[in-house]
C-alpha cells in the first residue's frame, strides 16, 4: 500500500527544508512526496530542486489558494492512502508509523487523526494571549496534516472547495462528518504546528477566518439533504 504527502507551499523557503525532512525522516517512509508551490516569489521551488531531487514539484502558475494546490496535488499522486503537511509544520517521527498500522489493522476506519502541538517562534511574546492558550496544550482539531486518509474517501466526499481559501480543511471533514466516514483519534502528538507572525488565519479575526463560512456550508447541505428526502 503507497502513501502520498501533499503539502501546498507558498513563499513558505525559510521552512520547507525542516518540513521535508521531518517527512523524509518517518520512522515508516512514505512512498511519494509532492510539494504544490503556489507561485511563490521566494526560493521556495529552487531548495527544493538543489535539496530534495525526489521530491515532485508541481508549480501552479498563477497564486490559487490551498484548496485548488491540494487538489492539485491529490490528482497528481498515486497513493492509497494520502495526507498533507502545512510547509510550515512538522511531524512527530512516528506520525505515519502508527497511523498506517492502524489503517492496515482495522480496515473498516477510513481516517486516523492524532492530536497537534503548538510551537511558537522566539519572537512571540511569552504573554502573547494565542501562546498562553495553546503552548503546551496538544489538543484535536481538524487539521488534515494529523490526519491519514483512504484514498477513497476522496471519492465518497468529493475534493476540496476552490472557492474557499480559509478553513477548507474544516469544510472538508464536515463533509466526512456527513457522510458518516468512519475516524479513529488516538491522543497522541501527530503534528506541530508552527505558530509565526505571517501564519494567515492565526492573524485573522475568528469572523473571517472562514470557519463561519464552512459551517454555513455544512447547513446548507443538511437542509437540501432533509428536503430532497
Amino acid at each position: 500500500m503507497k502513501i502520498s504527502v501533499i503539502i501546498p507551499s507558498f513563499n513558505h523557503g525559510k521552512y520547507i527544508v525542516k518540513a521535508l525532512e521531518s517527512v523524509i525522516q518517518q520512522s515508516h517512509p512514505v512512498d511519494e512526496i509532492l510539494v504544490v508551490d503556489d507561485a511563490s516569489t521566494d526560493d521556495t521551488c529552487q531548495i527544493i530542486k538543489d535539496k530534495f531531487p525526489n521530491v515532485r514539484l508541481l508549480i501552479n502558475k498563477t497564486n490559487q489558494g490551498p484548496s485548488y494546490s491540494r487538489n492539485y496535488g491529490i490528482e497528481s499522486s498515486t497513493g492509497d492512502f494520502i495526507t498533507f503537511l502545512d510547509a510550515d509544520d512538522l511531524w512527530p517521527k512516528d506520525k505515519i508509523e502508527w497511523q498506517y498500522n492502524y489503517l492496515i489493522n482495522n480496515t473498516n476506519i477510513k481516517m486516523v487523526a492524532g492530536y497537534v502541538d503548538c510551537f511558537f517562534s522566539e519572537k512571540t511574546p511569552k504573554n502573547n494571549i494565542r501562546r498562553t492558550y495553546l503552548e503546551g496544550k496538544p489538543h484535536f482539531n481538524a487539521y488534515l496534516s494529523a490526519f491519514l486518509i483512504w484514498r477513497s474517501v476522496f471519492d465518497d466526499v468529493g475534493m476540496f472547495d476552490v472557492k474557499m481559501r480559509l478553513s477548507e480543511d474544516q469544510d472538508w471533514y464536515m463533509r466526512t462528518k456527513e457522510a458518516n466516514i468512519s475516524l479513529f483519534i488516538k491522543e497522541k502528538i501527530s503534528l506541530k504546528v508552527r505558530i509565526h507572525d505571517t501564519n494567515i488565519s492565526g492573524n485573522l479575526s475568528f469572523k473571517d477566518s472562514g470557519f463561519i463560512q464552512a459551517l454555513r456550508n455544512s447547513i446548507n447541505r443538511r437542509e437540501k439533504l432533509n428536503i430532497n428526502t
